[in-house]
């Protein structure tokens, strides 16, 4: 009988608890771990004196400024990014336009020994449908290398998903595209100090995000690094860094070991939520970034030094308690951190094996993290990938709510396997003059005295047949350089005539060094007096433009008065029409209510004086006769009256023709209304009368 996925599942974890019974082939192997470990546990992991400190800070001002020396701006030696095209799958105007360069240059996939960078997933694949969890993957790199200096750049997208994949992609292209503009380009003008490389660095960032927004990216982490030569430092270089998130930057020196530059972007002191980014640049506050953790850092270099960027696919599986290779019974915060360095470094200095050989190139540092981590994870992997996750025992698909489950349940006992599933990056750039000592992609630096040596733990690495040649070469340009150490007597003078013509030569280096400074320094300041006195152009064509702007408001304004002036004119012309008619409508409902009340009052004493007989009628008809006589005495002293008021008006101007000729209309009417009611009543009392 085949034995159960929890059987299966219940041995694999006994036989990871009982290494003591058993011996295994691990991956990751014990003596490895007790190595560094012990080292820690004696006290020999002290920091060393000479190490070169770490500096840190929030804003460019808080860290002390170093003099930048002579770097070359024009040609690119390396370039390389990706995974899925990296940072040229983003922003495709240049193409769009017809330009095949992208963000200077246009072979992205120039890797190099020195310069290199890979992505991998260290996600499982479904055993049905052979797809991998978490495509695609959310990480995205870039490197460009010149002669003596390097741009590097790395994004953690958050969580899954193509718009993750597009905010790491678009936040690695604007800000090296920002960076190599502005140190590096030809139009503006080089940076003298750190702290204007850590300005550029900060604007880099700003374009990032923009340029998230402006492809409809989500979140992403964002560390980019900027390898400079200093002047007047014996050959030393530095590395200006800007981070945000937990994509973390580090320095390998086979002299002093592993320090992580990106250190004051996290509390060491402090236990970490590894699932917590602490910051990211992206849409996460409406149109804002969470820039808590921005952090800019900085560290002195040595050739043979090895900058390397990663993401938290790869540092978090070199912490102690997710790695499960600690043998201590409790780890603080501050000691987690350091034994990351410790790990870190046992594997470049050992490899996986724990049996050599140490890291050479930056080739070699990205292929042993990403195989180190791979193996590390395999055993989770492997538990994922069972097909008793997806089947039943009659070999049927599970339902998808029955797989989640049983997912579920399987997630509860993986925290008792090392590893942490994720996708990991690693970018890294070997710091030096470009070409130095380099023979057939391996890396030896030649003493000055000709003898083959080690730059600080590097072996040289040449075989025979290149040593005949250098000889050879040597005899025929008349150096005399004895490889193999046997010197005579003319080589020995030839050595002093040399040294003195190199002294001499020196002295004229310097001489022209700084003739080149001074003219520098002219350019400096004829570029400065250009751009003032274009400042000073712009700012008074502003003020000209800001002066018209005022007198064509003025004029404006002007015109506005006039038209409301001759509007509020017009409104009370308006007022003053509409006030008469109102006035004339008002006479004219007065004179008709008059003269129904006289009809009225007349039909009633008619009505009394048919009741009190024929005397009664005739005095009554006297009666009406004196009162209609009144009545029209009265009317015409109202039309007399009306009439002057009227000429009045005309005089004043308060009535218009067309009111004066609906007057007149009026009385006419009622003129002729007066008349037909005289001559009514006439007819009635003539009715009444007898014959």
């Amino acid at each position: 009988m085949m034995p159960s996925f929890r059987q299966k599942f219940v041995g694999f974890i006994r036989q990871l608890s009982n290494t003591s019974d058993s011996p295994r082939d691990s991956d990751v192997p014990d003596n490895v771990s007790e190595c560094f470990i012990q080292n820690y546990l004696k006290g020999s992991d002290k920091v060393n004196k000479n190490e070169p400190v770490i500096l840190h800070g929030k804003k460019p001002y808080e860290i002390p400024p170093l003099t930048i020396g002579e770097y070359a701006t024009d040609e690119i030696k390396a370039a390389h990014t990706g995974p899925d095209g990296g940072l040229g799958s983003v922003n495709k105007k240049e193409e769009e336009n017809g330009n095949n360069i992208i963000v200077g240059t246009d072979n992205w996939n120039n890797a190099h020994e020195r310069s290199y960078g890979k992505s991998c997933s260290l996600y499982e694949v479904h055993p049905i449908t052979e797809l991998r969890a978490g495509d695609p993957i959310a990480d995205c790199y870039g490197i460009l290398v010149r002669e003596n200096s390097a741009i590097l750049a790395l994004a953690d997208g958050v969580n899954w998903g193509v718009k993750a994949s597009i905010a790491a992609k678009a936040a690695v292209h604007g800000s090296i595209d920002y960076v190599n503009q502005h140190v590096f380009g030809m139009a503006s003008p080089k940076p003298t100090t750190t702290t204007e490389v850590f300005i550029s660095l900060l604007r880099s960032f700003h374009t990032a995000h923009s340029l998230i927004l402006q492809e409809k990216g989500m979140l992403t982490t964002l560390t980019t690094a900027v390898v400079l030569p200093l002047a007047d430092s014996q050959g030393k270089y530095v590395v200006c860094t800007c981070n945000v998130g937990d994509s973390l930057a580090y320095v390998y020196s086979p002299k002093h070991g592993v320090r992580e530059i990106t250190q004051g972007s996290h509390d060491v002191h402090q236990m970490r939520d590894m699932r917590d980014a602490l910051g990211a640049l992206g849409p996460v506050d409406g149109q804002n970034p969470e820039l808590s953790n921005l952090t800019l850092s900085m560290t002195e270099l040595e050739p043979g030094d090895i900058v390397f960027l990663t993401s938290d696919g790869v540092s978090d599986n070199l912490d102690p308690v997710v790695g499960k290779f600690t043998g201590l019974p409790t780890v603080e915060a501050h000691q987690r951190h350091k034994l990351v360095l410790l790990r870190t470094e046992d594997l470049l200095r050992y490899g996986v094996s724990g049996k050599g050989p140490s890291i050479s190139s930056a080739r070699d540092v990205v292929t042993l993290l990403l195989d180190f981590v791979s193996r590390l994870t395999a055993a989770k992997r492997h538990v994922l990938e069972d097909r008793d996750l997806y089947t039943g025992r009659d070999g049927k698909v599970l339902s998808p709510s029955e797989q989640v489950a049983r997912r579920r349940e399987v997630c509860k006992r993986l925290h008792a396997i090392p590893g942490k599933l994720d996708h990991a990056t690693v970018v890294a750039y070997s710091v030096g003059q470009w070409g130095e000592g380099e023979v057939k992609g391996n890396y030896a630096w030649v003493e000055e005295d000709g003898e083959e040596g080690e730059d600080q733990g590097i072996e040289a690495e040449v075989d025979e047949k290149n040593l005949e040649n250098l000889k050879k070469d040597e005899k025929e340009d008349g150096n005399n350089r004895i490889l193999d150490g046997e010197e005579n007597e003319q080589g020995e003078n030839e050595r002093v005539e040399d040294s003195k013509e190199e002294e001499n030569g020196e002295i004229g280096t310097r001489l022209m060094e700084m003739k080149g400074n001074e003219r520098n320094v002219k350019e400096r300041q004829d570029k400065k007096e250009l751009r003032e006195d274009s400042r000073e152009k712009e700012r008074r064509e502003r003020e000209e433009k800001r002066m018209r702007n005022e007198g064509r408001d003025k004029e404006v304004k002007d015109k506005r008065s006039k038209e409301n002036v001759n509007a509020s004119n017009k409104t009370q012309g308006h007022s003053k029409e509409t006030a008469s008619k109102v006035d004339l409508k008002e006479e004219l409902g007065n004179r008709k209510q008059r003269k129904e009340d006289n009809i009225r009052k007349g039909q009633e004493k008619r009505s009394e004086s048919t009741k009190g007989g024929k005397n009664v009628d005739s005095q009554s008809g006297k009666g009406e006769k004196k009162e209609s006589i009144k009545t029209e005495s009265g009317e015409s002293r109202n039309r007399s009256s009306s009439v002057s008021k009227r000429r009045e008006e005309r005089k004043t101007g308060g009535l218009k023709g067309k009111d004066e000729r609906a007057l007149m209309k009026g009385k006419e009417e009622k003129g002729k209304e007066s008349g037909k009611s005289e001559k009514g009543e006439e007819k009635e009392k003539g009715k009444r009368e007898p014959g």
